[in-house]
């Protein structure tokens, strides 16, 4: 066997020991790291309240009934920006899902009586992430 074979062989074989023992040691700190627990009541009701407040500042009126936003602006004038508005207000809400909008006359699901709102309604549900 040559020389610079040998030696290239005795270089392989170090760095083979180098990167199994950087590994080792990377391995052996990730599985010492505790685990971090995050409360999903805590993430819920953070996500909520994110989505409450993007739908207060595009001017919606917002009731919170459990785990579901119904939100409601009067009035059809100016539709056009009321639709963006909307748009706006839904997409900023994360793992919430859009279960009805109705823009126009709408039942009011408040109302006791079965009444109408003419405006822009909208109801959106938590949607939790785990089960995604």
């Amino acid at each position: 066997m040559k020389r610079t074979n040998a030696l290239y062989n005795a270089l392989v074989g170090i760095g083979g020991l180098m990167a199994c023992a950087v590994l080792l040691v990377s391995a052996s700190a990730l599985l010492m790291t505790p685990r971090q627990h995050i409360s999903l009541n805590d993430l819920k009701a953070k996500h909520i309240q994110a989505c409450t407040t993007a739908m207060k500042s595009s001017g919606f009126e917002v009731v919170r009934e459990g785990n579901s936003l119904q939100a409601k602006m009067p009035g059809l004038e100016d539709y056009k920006n009321k639709l963006l508005q909307g748009s706006l207000a839904i997409s900023a809400c994360q793992n919430l899902k859009l279960v009805s909008y109705c823009m126009g006359t709408c039942k009011d699901p408040s109302d006791p009586k079965g009444g109408s709102v003419n405006g822009t309604f909208l109801r959106m549900s938590y949607l939790d992430p785990v089960l995604q």
